[in-house]
């Protein structure tokens, strides 16, 4: 089976993570249509004052097709 999540946010991640865990043999997909795939929003600040990177905001890289 194939699936296709839209958005990759909290909600969609979330989404994909629970059907790789119930049905491990399908593929899915994650679409977004920004760089941020799953990002933790608490850190911005940090990223504003450049203390971190954006790029360390996320728990997923992007991978670009």
């Amino acid at each position: 089976m194939k699936v296709a999540v839209i958005g990759g946010g909290a909600a969609g991640m979330s989404a994909a993570s629970r059907i790789k865990s119930l049905h491990p043999d399908w593929e899915v997909a994650v679409f977004e249509a920004k760089n941020f795939v799953s990002h933790t929003p608490c850190g911005i600040p940090y990223v504003v004052e450049g203390i971190s990177k954006a790029e360390d905001l996320m728990y997923y890289k992007p991978r670009v097709l």
